[in-house]
């Protein structure tokens, strides 16, 4: 894909996307401080100006310069699968709860990245299953390592998950 073309593209959907938020953050409301001071729209609407100013810059640079410079995929399977993830456990954290679903993204990041980098040796069965188990015991490490800096250090109520309740 021509840069331009993909700088065309991407300045209308962040242009598209802070239209939505323009009018999504109109409902913000103030509810813990009774100060007069200015209202959370306010810091919301200077944040997406800032992007939505960015974005017609970017798209002016495109239609100015035209540049031909030919650029590497961006989606690949990998970043496929890696947002795909993402976009699961967003939605399934509150169902599941942080430990179960940290897990599951994690161990299914951390084989996918591995199998992409050819660090999993299929020719060998026992091996592979070895190397399976280390980097899942990698997941469960970072998932309990997480959870310990977000309810210890920093106090924060993870979700428990309603599916097993």
């Amino acid at each position: 894909m021509k840069r331009w073309v993909r700088d065309i593209i991407y300045s209308c959907v962040l242009l598209v996307f802070c239209a939505v938020m323009w009018i999504e953050s109109n409902g913000f409301v103030q509810n813990l401080i009774k100060v007069e001071m200015p209202k959370p729209t306010a810091y919301a609407h200077l944040w997406i100006g800032l992007l939505a100013a960015l974005a017609v810059l970017q798209l002016i640079r495109a239609l100015k310069n035209k540049p031909d410079e030919e650029l590497p995929r961006i989606f690949t399977p990998l970043a496929i699968i890696t947002l795909g993830s993402l976009v699961v456990y967003v939605a399934t954290v509150r169902l599941l709860g942080f430990l179960l679903d940290t897990f599951l993204l994690m161990s299914l990041l951390l084989l996918s990245y591995a199998a992409a980098m050819k660090k999993i040796d299929r020719t060998n069965k026992k091996k592979m299953i070895l190397q399976i188990l280390m980097y899942l015991a990698i997941a469960f490490v970072i998932t309990f390592a997480v959870k310990y800096v977000f309810t210890e250090l920093l106090s924060a109520k993870l979700p428990k998950g309603t599916i097993f309740n």
